[in-house]
């Protein structure tokens, strides 16, 4: 009788605690299609280095966003003091607070906090402020390295972000 009392005890231990209640708030200045950038530069990604994030994977994935949303952006690999001073260009900054592996046993998951910002001529257009996005980080056909798991993060990161940047007109 003592055992069966145990079962269900042990059994509510042993449940999957929820994740984090995801936050993704956005800012946006009111003449936002008057102002927006002409090009855009991607700043490198800041955060603590205890993080241990993929800050080039994070940048690179914001870039390949931009472009999708028919910004043009400065190649990664051009040194942005290189770059004239452009009253029509815009810095897209990115800055993480949080890259948390700790969901990855239990929901094959990555939180990440942080906040992105379009800023040109020291004026922040658009901001997106996000906290606890969930990220799938594993593959069912395959076992994947703790590096692509970062990976596959960081591009959905960037993908999730700037989903909420009003998008350009192509032309």
């Amino acid at each position: 009788m003592l055992s069966l009392l145990a079962l269900p005890l042990f059994a509510c231990g042993t449940t999957t605690p929820p994740l984090p209640e995801t936050k993704l708030d956005i800012t946006i200045v009111e003449d936002f299609d008057r102002v927006r950038p002409v090009s855009v530069v991607v700043a490198p990604v800041e955060a603590p280095a205890s993080l241990g994030a993929p800050l080039g994977a994070v940048r690179e994935s914001f870039y390949h966003m931009l472009i999708d949303r028919n910004y043009a952006s400065y190649r990664l690999d051009i040194d942005e003091a290189d770059i004239p001073e452009d009253t029509t260009r815009g810095r897209l900054e990115v800055k993480l607070t949080a890259w948390d592996r700790s969901r990855l046993k239990d929901r094959g998951r990555i939180l990440v906090s942080g906040q992105a910002s379009l800023i040109r001529g020291g004026r922040v257009l658009w901001r997106a402020t996000f906290g606890s996005l969930a990220f799938r980080a594993t593959d069912p056909d395959k076992v994947l390295t703790a590096e692509q798991r970062d990976l596959m993060a960081a591009r959905a990161l960037g993908a999730r972000v700037l989903r909420e940047l009003p998008a350009k007109s192509a032309r």
